[in-house]
C-alpha cells in the first residue's frame, strides 16, 4: 500500500494520537470521505441483488459502497472480516432515526485498541495502582449507513490501517469473544428451569428425611416441622433427641442460653441452640432448631415448641442477645423466667453509639463511665451514676433513656447478682460451639 506524508495541524480525527499533534505521521489513502445519502441513493441503484448476495458473504474484503441487506448481514461481515484480519471490531457509535426511534440509521465500528487508556488520577499517591493497557489508539474503522430513501445498507467510510500487529491467537482474549454463546445459554436455561435439583448431603430437606428415619429408630425422638404456602416450604425445623428431653433438658434447665448462628449455610437457614450448664460447669445442648426467618413469630414458634416437648417446663434464667423479635418472643412465651442480656452485646452498641454522638477523648470516657455504671453494687449507686451519665453526656440522654435504662435490670450488675447464672456474662459457650458448626457448613 501507498503511503504519503501529511502535516497534521491538530483537528479532530480518530485516527491520530493527541501526542502527534504537528508531527509528520503516515496516513493511508484508503480513508474514504462519507459521501452524502442522495449520491448513496444513486450508487444503489447500480447494484443488482446478486451484488447485494454477494457482498454480504464475501467477508475477506470489504470495500466503500459495499450493500447489505439489514444490519445483521453488516454484523455478520464486519466480524467475519476482522477474524479473518487478525483482530476483534467492537461496535463504537450507534445513530437512530429522528422520528422512528426503531431504525438504525449509523453504525460505526472500531479496532478493539481503539482509543487511549485514561488512568484514574487520585489525590493520595498511596493508592494509585500502576496498571497496563492493551489500547494502541488504532485507527481501523468502518462506517455503515441506511439512508431515509434507500434501500440496503451502505460502507460509506472505511480505514483498513492498524498502528498495531494484528494476532488471531490474541483476539481469543478479547471480552467480545469471552462470551458465552447462545447455545451454551439455552442449554443452561434449559437445566436451571427444568433439570432435576440433586439434593446433598446438606440440604435441609434431606436433613428433615435423616430426623424422620431416627425417629422410626427411636419414638422418643421429637421433630416439628414448619410449613409454609401451598407449597409446603419448609421455613423451621425443631428437633429433641430422647437423651435431651428426658435427661439433659429436665436437669439443666436453670441456666439456658438461647442464641442463633449467622446464617452460615448455602441454605440461609439460622440454627437455634438452647445450651445448658451442667453440674460440672460443662456445656450441654439442649435443644436445637433451625428458621428461615428471624421475627417474633419465628421465635415464638421455636418457644412454643420448647415448651411443648417438656410439659411446659421453662428455664429459671434465659440468657439471649439485644435482638427486640427475640426479647419480645421471650417476653411473650416466658413471662415467669428471669430474662438477662449479654453484656458483651451491650457493650458493641454502646461504642458504636457513643462514636456515632461523641468526639474524642468523649468517646473512651462514655464506655469508661458505661462499665462503672454497670458494676454498682447497689441500686442506690447505680442510679446515682446513671444520673451524673444523663448530665455529663446530654448528646446521649434519648439513648441513655430509652435504649439502656428501660432494660438496665436485665444487664446491671446490682440486679444480676440476685440470681444464679452459673458465672455466665457473654456468649462465649455458644461461639465455641459455632466454631466447630463452621468447620462443617458452608
Amino acid at each position: 500500500m501507498d503511503y504519503k506524508y501529511h502535516q497534521y495541524q491538530g483537528q479532530p480525527s480518530d485516527q491520530f494520537h493527541p501526542k502527534n499533534k504537528g508531527k509528520q505521521v503516515v496516513v493511508s489513502l484508503d480513508i474514504i470521505t462519507e459521501p452524502d445519502c442522495e449520491q448513496n441513493n444513486t450508487n444503489d441503484n447500480n447494484h443488482t441483488t446478486d451484488d447485494i448476495n454477494d457482498t454480504t458473504i464475501t467477508t475477506e474484503i470489504l470495500n466503500v459502497n459495499d450493500t447489505f441487506k439489514d444490519w445483521d448481514a453488516v454484523e455478520t461481515a464486519v466480524n467475519m472480516f476482522a477474524k479473518y484480519n487478525g483482530f476483534v471490531a467492537i461496535k463504537f457509535h450507534k445513530d437512530l432515526d429522528i422520528i422512528d426511534k426503531t431504525i438504525t440509521r449509523r453504525r460505526v465500528y472500531q479496532c478493539w485498541k481503539a482509543g487511549i487508556n485514561n488512568p484514574n488520577k487520585v489525590e493520595d499517591i498511596t493508592l494509585y495502582r500502576k496498571s497496563s493497557s492493551t489500547k494502541t489508539n488504532c485507527p481501523w474503522q468502518a462506517n455503515f449507513y441506511f439512508g431515509k430513501h434507500a434501500a440496503d445498507i451502505h460502507l460509506t467510510k472505511f480505514n483498513n490501517s492498524h498502528n498495531h500487529q494484528c494476532n488471531p491467537v490474541s483476539i481469543e482474549l478479547a471480552s467480545k469473544n469471552l462470551r458465552f454463546s447462545q447455545s451454551i445459554l439455552d442449554k443452561i436455561e434449559h437445566y436451571t428451569t427444568k433439570g432435576v435439583q440433586v439434593h446433598d448431603e446438606f440440604d435441609a430437606a434431606t436433613m428433615f428425611l435423616y430426623l424422620l428415619k431416627q425417629y422410626e429408630e427411636d419414638l422418643n425422638y421429637i421433630i416439628i416441622p414448619r410449613l409454609k404456602g401451598p407449597s409446603n416450604e419448609l421455613i423451621g425445623l425443631f428437633w429433641i433427641t430422647s437423651k435431651q428431653c428426658n435427661k439433659l433438658r429436665p436437669k439443666f434447665h436453670n441456666v439456658v442460653i438461647y442464641d442463633n448462628t449467622a446464617k452460615m449455610n448455602r441454605y440461609e437457614m439460622a440454627l437455634s441452640l438452647f445450651i445448658g450448664i451442667d453440674n460440672n460447669f460443662k456445656t450441654r445442648v439442649l435443644i436445637q432448631a433451625l428458621t428461615k426467618y428471624e421475627t417474633q413469630a419465628d421465635y415464638i414458634w421455636i418457644l412454643q415448641c420448647t415448651l411443648k416437648v417438656t410439659n411446659n417446663l421453662s428455664p429459671h434464667v434465659s440468657y439471649t442477645d439485644g435482638d427486640p423479635a427475640m426479647l419480645a418472643a421471650v417476653q411473650v412465651v416466658y413471662p415467669q423466667t428471669r430474662h438477662l442480656l449479654y453484656i458483651y452485646h451491650i457493650a458493641e452498641n454502646i461504642k458504636k453509639k457513643a462514636k456515632a454522638l461523641l468526639r474524642n477523648d468523649m468517646v473512651q470516657n462514655f464506655i469508661k463511665d458505661f462499665y462503672h455504671m454497670r458494676n454498682s453494687y447497689t441500686e442506690y449507686q447505680f442510679e446515682l451514676r446513671y444520673t451524673k451519665m444523663l448530665t455529663k453526656y446530654e448528646l446521649c440522654r434519648s439513648y441513655l433513656e430509652k435504649k439502656l435504662y428501660s432494660s438496665h435490670e436485665s444487664w446491671a450488675k446490682y440486679a444480676i447478682s440476685k440470681v444464679f447464672t452459673a458465672g455466665v456474662e457473654s456468649t462465649q459457650r455458644v461461639e465455641s460451639i459455632n466454631g466447630v458448626l463452621k468447620k462443617y457448613l458452608d
